[in-house]
């Protein structure tokens, strides 16, 4: 469009020029005119003279003596006369020739000037489109013009790249020529729009390009010319198939559950609506909790309790039909809609889910592979029904199951945690059988009543639980642990803290288990107690465990002897131990042994 207007500057300036020539044509035939003019005046004076000066003569001078006198006076006037005649016509004539030299050198310096300033238009246009060019050049975005027939008449670099030919190749030719693709035509009715409704048009599109399917974004804007008539259009697009295939990820995200694949809670919120209408009625609701996930996280880590969800997700998708909804709600609750059906129907989908459980559970050696789920359901039968109150019973329902259930999940927790441990750690059964004896024996000489006996007892058994959690290469290393290593062992008391605290049999032994391994001087570990901070079951642990750990044979040293392991617990008397604790173990515990 710049280059029209060059053109246009150009075409002015030829027409000015023309202008001039044509008024210097002008003037040359008006000098013939007057030139013409001035002739003819002396041709018709000289005749009238001739014809008129003698017989002048005859009536002034009668005497013809004096002709010659008289010729010579008569040529004389003739002479004066015509020079004045002349010189008054050839000094106008020569004025208007001087004003019209003038002018004219006057129209040419301006033409001069004139075509200075084209010139300098000419160049700076060609520097503005130069520019411009390189500008759409430089951007990322398809930029390419069509005449009002659909042919291409320019493009950028970007858009030649993406369509593989250069613009001299695209001019003059349609996208038909040059894509095979059914969407064209509703492309092509876009271009007639916007040319037909003189309006920019924005849209997207999805095509099949060089075998691939792409989604491109595009602006069509009109251009006309000066009297507002539509030359083409303007067309700026560009490839937004990763965008969109991001904000799909970002969409399924936000109504997906990433660990399950499950819709979550936002989609429930979402869409309960639309889920809640008439056409659905009846509409059941089953509602899931997995039992013991919170001890599976504490003793077996996350990845464990990913892997308990996701064997849910699967067990609960098996379980249901194409048209169900199964939504993970929260942490270990699962929600599943299921629409027209009756309470019936929902109450047998229910029964085989809870037989897939257990015939999961039947092919593996260890029951917590396998989650064990509470459930519980509830049925819409009527509009006037709310289904936050279906949900309600269907909780209701499911915490009834849930209390029936925890009893016997704890049962195989603690289970499957002894086992556990004894197959990991150098702790035996032997070992904390011998533990147990041992500290009940100081508790006796202490005067403990049986429940507190009992809980020393316990305590012994399960004091290391927290070692569950630890890989098998770090507790049966052979040799010292190195500070990585020792880092990750120091964490095993609080372990068996999180997961005494969350099974209601364990809970009372929970704070001897954490401080086991503090120390008397306040150098234990993981709090840093001091001396009676110490709980008084932990400090007792902590005795019999070194005494015991001491005189049995272990993959990291050699067993001692018993009057050995005694030299060490006294040395440590007063630093690692309870100085009174270690007077009654050796004095009245041991010695009633007769191991001293």
């Amino acid at each position: 469009m710049l280059i029209n207007e060059g053109e246009n500057m150009k075409d002015s300036n030829n027409k000015h020029s023309k202008n001039t020539l044509s008024a210097s044509s002008g003037s040359i035939k008006s000098a013939r005119k007057k030139t013409l003019k001035i002739t003819s005046v002396y041709f018709l004076l000289g005749c009238l003279w001739i014809i008129f000066s003698d017989k002048l003569a005859g009536i002034f001078f009668l005497n013809t003596s004096n002709l010659v006198f008289v010729n010579i006076l008569k040529g004389l006037l003739f002479v004066t006369l015509t020079s004045l005649l002349i010189y008054e016509l050839i000094y106008a004539s020569f004025i208007k020739l001087i004003e019209s030299e003038q002018s004219t050198k006057n129209v040419n310096i301006k033409l001069a000037e004139s075509n200075l300033k084209y010139i300098g238009l000419y160049q700076d246009l060609e520097n503005k489109q130069t520019l411009l060019k390189s500008l759409i050049d430089s951007t990322e975005d398809w930029i390419f013009y069509k005449n009002s027939d659909g042919a291409y008449i320019g493009c950028n670099k970007a858009y030649e790249d993406f369509i593989g030919l250069s613009e001299s190749e695209l001019m003059n030719i349609t996208p038909y020529e040059i894509m095979s693709n059914k969407n064209l035509s509703q492309i092509n009715t876009l271009d007639i729009k916007t040319i037909t409704d003189q309006k920019v048009v924005k849209y997207e599109q999805k095509i099949q390009y060089n075998d691939e399917s792409l989604i491109f974004e595009m602006l069509n804007t009109p251009y006309c010319d000066r009297n507002g008539d539509v030359l083409g259009i303007i067309c700026v697009g560009r490839d937004i198939t990763e965008r969109k295939r991001r904000e799909n990820d970002i969409i399924y995200l936000s109504y997906h559950d990433t660990l399950t694949g499950l819709f979550n809670r936002s989609y429930y919120e979402e869409n309960r609506n639309s889920l809640d209408t008439p056409a659905n009625l009846p509409i059941s609701i089953i509602v899931c909790d997995v039992d013991g996930l919170k001890l599976v996280n504490d003793s077996f880590g996350h990845i464990a309790g990913d892997t308990l969800l996701k064997t849910t997700a699967e067990i609960l998708k098996k379980g249901c039909r194409p048209k169900d909804i199964i939504i993970r709600t929260g942490g270990d609750e699962f929600m599943i809609i299921l629409p027209e059906t009756t309470n019936e129907e929902v109450e047998t989908i229910l029964a085989n889910m809870y037989e897939e459980c257990q015939t999961a559970k039947e092919q593996v050696n260890n029951d917590l592979h396998f989650p064990s789920i509470s459930m519980g359901c509830s049925t819409k039968e009527f509009e006037s029904d709310s289904l936050d109150e279906t949900t309600k019973i269907a909780e209701e329902y499911m915490y009834r199951r849930k209390l029936l259930a925890r009893k016997g999940v704890h049962s195989i927790f603690l289970k499957y945690i002894k086992t556990t441990i004894y197959e990991k750690s150098n702790e035996t059964q032997e070992h904390c059988r011998r533990m147990a004896y041992l500290a009940r024996r100081i508790g006796k000489t202490l005067n403990f009543s049986q429940q507190e006996l009992d809980k020393i007892e316990l305590a012994a058994s399960l004091h290391d639980i927290g070692k569950i959690s630890i890989d098998l290469s770090i507790l049966q290393k052979k040799g010292k642990l190195n500070a990585e290593e020792w880092e990750i062992m120091k964490k095993h008391p609080e372990v068996g803290w999180r997961i005494s605290q969350a099974v209601p049999e364990l809970y009372p032994i929970s704070d001897i288990v954490l401080s086991h391994h503090e120390r008397w001087d306040g150098l234990g570990y993981p709090r840093g107690l001091i001396g009676n901070e110490i709980p008084l079951l932990a400090r007792i642990i902590n005795i019999v465990d070194s005494y015991d750990a001491m005189t049995q044979d272990r993959t990291y040293q050699k067993a001692k002897t018993n009057k050995e392991a005694i030299d060490e617990i006294k040395k440590m008397s007063g630093k690692q131990f309870d100085p009174n604790l270690t007077k009654i173990f050796v004095e009245q515990v041991i010695s009633d042994e007769g191991i001293l």
